[in-house]
């Protein structure tokens, strides 16, 4: 039976012993819920180790949250990984390709709250206007404390993103444009990317605020 609608649950995060963050739970407990209450034909897990412990996780994102998506009962065959990313922008740029090669234009995004507002912005951009994003917040698992110190990170992610849309005059639907942008000139993808002044600002800024609130246990 052909698929006619996607979920797209975005990680948020796997510690550096394989764990998923309590997020990353909410997440797929979110995914499954709608899957099992027919909002979709099939979940799309966001793979890959995030890039503060990119291949240095014994298990990747997409695979725990698969594991744990078959464990409260979902049927293997409704459950799709992209290609392996590093962040939000890669998430989308490797879920439209699953989307494209279904031909499903109706897609519901599953994320946090603190995480919804950029992400949206991000696969909107990517998807276009010729597809359907409905987001769907997860559990709240911050307390408003939490929450309080890291959504001025967030803020920060979404201008530093929005910033490089607005450089090179980026179409929402333009994919092939975008993938050539964060290749050429994200620091996650290309190390040896020049960064402007006021971006290289934005990153320190973004650094400092993200220390009040990490999203995944730092150590390792």
């Amino acid at each position: 039976m052909p698929a006619h609608s996607m979920i797209v649950a975005v990680s948020e995060g796997v510690n550096p012993d394989g764990k998923m963050t309590e997020r990353t739970r909410a997440v797929v407990e979110q995914a499954v819920e709608l899957l099992k209450g027919g909002k979709g034909d099939i979940i799309v897990f966001t793979d890959g180790a995030g890039f503060r412990f990119v291949d240095r996780t014994p298990i990747s994102e997409g695979a725990a949250m698969r594991e744990y998506a078959i464990s409260l009962g979902t049927p293997k065959e409704c459950i799709m990984l992209t290609e392996k990313h590093v962040d939000t922008l890669g998430n989308a740029l490797f879920s439209k390709p699953i989307a494209e090669t279904l031909g499903i234009h109706d897609i519901t995004l599953v994320a946090g709250r603190w995480h919804m507002l950029r992400t949206s912005y991000i696969f909107n951009m990517v998807f276009g206007p010729d597809y359907r994003i409905n987001p769907v917040r997860s559990r709240d698992t911050f307390t408003q404390e939490q929450l309080d110190r890291v959504l001025p990170a967030e803020m920060v992610s979404l201008s530093l993103t929005m910033s490089y849309f607005q450089q090179h005059s980026v179409r929402p639907g333009d994919d092939k444009a975008i993938m050539k942008m964060m290749l050429a000139e994200y620091k996650y993808y290309n190390p040896q990317a020049n960064e402007t002044e006021s971006r290289q600002m934005m990153r320190r800024e973004l650094n400092r605020q993200r220390n009040k609130q990490p999203i995944v246990d730092q150590k390792y």
